[in-house]
């Protein structure tokens, strides 16, 4: 969330254990997946009222733990480096 509070939905085909079909990620929201089984799976995304690349803001590493410290872990996890020549994180 914009204010630094963190969540995590699982998503599924079972309700009774929690999983959901679909999350609606509010604008202005970082965002991120990642598979706890498998090794594929299909992600799509519907945007609205429309999506203008413009618009458009990739998380860069440095500036994202500068603003959310206490989710340096999770930011480095999900977010490719700042500079293309540097290892993904494991």
């Amino acid at each position: 969330m914009p204010d630094g509070r963190h969540s995590t939905a699982v998503l599924g085909q079972d309700p009774d254990a929690g999983q959901l079909l679909t999350v609606a990620v509010p604008g202005g929201t970082w965002k991120a997946s990642h598979l706890t089984t498998g090794d594929h799976a299909l992600i799509s995304e519907a945007v609205v009222p429309g999506f203008d690349y413009a618009d458009l803001t990739l998380g860069r590493p440095h500036e994202l733990v500068a603003r959310f410290p206490e989710h340096a872990a999770l930011i480095h996890r999900y977010c490719r480096p700042d500079r293309p020549d540097q290892p993904l994180p494991r």
